[in-house]
């Protein structure tokens, strides 16, 4: 790739000469090509087949690297970055964290031979075959940085978290909690650029590195016709037909589902709903005992995890997402592309603009009070609840395959064009 410059220079030279007649003098079997070069100028000419070669010279430049391909909302969007990220030309390194399953099988298939060994992955660094080296999340992005010393730092290292970590450490400040700060500073520190799926993941890597490493912040991915296609199968446990509003996720502390169930609790003699939450973790046994005390059985009901959730969000009243440590949760725009209302907790500035917008309701979720409010108000008040949803589905267009991938190629691009240009 870095010696795509002088090689097009030398290919415009020759198609503006004796190069121009040899072109049209061959035989094309695409008419359209065919009949675009027998009418070129040179000068047109030139840059057409300039294009041509840059798209063939450009495959398999890129490693992607993440630690999942089938997993929940962070290993869906690698799954959809793997395959359209760069027209799919990447070649995939799956690596997870120690103590988490490795899943290398796609959601979405992607070209054969595209995931590749951890030993493929260092030959190809060695032999300099890669122009990028991108890293998607916090471990994938230190083992990125490891492969980018084993290249020589002759390829570009964008580096990509989803999370929000330092608020994350804000809430716990213990010092040996700080520990894995000092690595995201070191790794963080060598990339070209350092990308986030939120404002506030962003603010949060250039607060990181001071400011030394660009920081920007780039779109979900969701795919709606697959959404769709999901959201009909039949693998989600059976509502048997009575109305619902639906939690997702891992059942730890930031998810606050000890206050979503208070605050449900206030409100179910008013409504026939349940409150059904899908996910398991380690905070699963307190909130079980919580919702009994309260004398919730069968009101609050525990399905546990899932593989996949969208058939049971797709016939839910409203999500609750009462999470306060996210970077941007998939979860919210799946359930806004199926048109379910949300209720969200305020996990940073896109919960903020998107409230603001009116595409969904932001709670205080420490607020038993304020979850109890914003449930009545979406199940009491069906014109309110539809106006959301077309709002909705406005704020929800930004990130919908294949408008959104765009962002991921021009930054690539931005990034091959700098390292060129050193």
């Amino acid at each position: 790739m870095y010696g795509l410059d002088s090689g097009l220079s030398y290919c415009r030279g020759w198609l503006s000469g004796k190069g121009a007649s040899w072109v049209r003098g061959r035989s094309f079997q695409d008419l359209s090509l065919r009949t675009a070069l027998s009418s070129a100028t040179p000068g047109a000419l030139c840059a057409l087949v300039s294009v041509q070669l840059s798209t063939h010279l450009k495959q398999n430049r890129i490693l992607l690297i993440g630690g999942g391909l089938s997993g929940g909302g962070g290993e869906r969007h690698f799954n959809m970055l793997a395959k359209w990220l760069y027209g799919g030309s990447a070649d995939v390194l799956v690596v997870a964290r120690p103590g988490l399953p490795c899943r290398r099988n796609p959601l979405f298939p992607l070209r054969p031979g595209a995931v590749i060994a951890f030993g493929k992955a260092i030959e190809g660094c060695l032999r300099g075959r890669y122009d990028v080296i991108f890293g998607f999340g916090r471990f994938a992005s230190f083992v990125a940085f490891g492969l980018h010393r084993v290249a020589g730092r002759k390829a570009a290292l964008v580096l990509m978290d989803i999370s929000v970590f330092l608020r994350a450490h804000q809430a716990d400040a213990r010092w040996y909690k700080a520990i894995p700060l000092w690595g995201c500073r070191a790794a963080y520190g060598g990339a070209d650029i350092l990308l986030a799926n939120s404002l506030s993941g962003a603010k949060q890597l250039a607060t990181l590195t001071h400011g030394r490493v660009p920081a920007s912040r780039v779109p979900n991915l969701v795919d709606p016709g697959w959404i769709a296609s999901a959201s009909r199968a039949s693998e989600a446990p059976a509502a048997n037909e009575t109305p619902y509003v639906l939690a997702l996720g891992r059942l730890v502390p930031s998810k606050r589902l000890d206050a979503a169930i208070r605050g449900f609790s206030r409100m179910a003699a008013q409504v026939p709903h349940r409150f059904l939450i899908a996910g398991d973790g380690p905070e699963r046994q307190r909130v079980e005992a919580l919702g009994a005390s309260l004398g919730l059985q069968g009101r609050v009901v525990f399905v546990g995890w899932i593989v996949e959730p969208l058939p049971l969000l797709a016939r839910a009243a409203a999500l609750v997402h009462s999470s306060t440590l996210e970077g941007f949760p998939n979860a919210v725009l799946e359930a806004m592309c199926l048109h379910v209302p949300v209720i969200s907790g305020d996990w940073g500035e896109d919960a903020h603009s998107m409230s603001s917008s009116g595409a969904l309701i932001l709670v205080d979720s420490a607020n038993a009070d304020s979850i109890k409010a914003a449930i009545l108000q979406i199940l009491q008040n069906p014109a309110f609840c539809d106006e959301m949803v077309t709002r909705a589905r406005r704020e929800v267009a930004t990130h919908l395959i294949p408008e959104a991938i765009r962002d991921y190629d021009s930054i690539i691009e931005a990034v091959l064009t700098r390292a060129a240009d050193n």
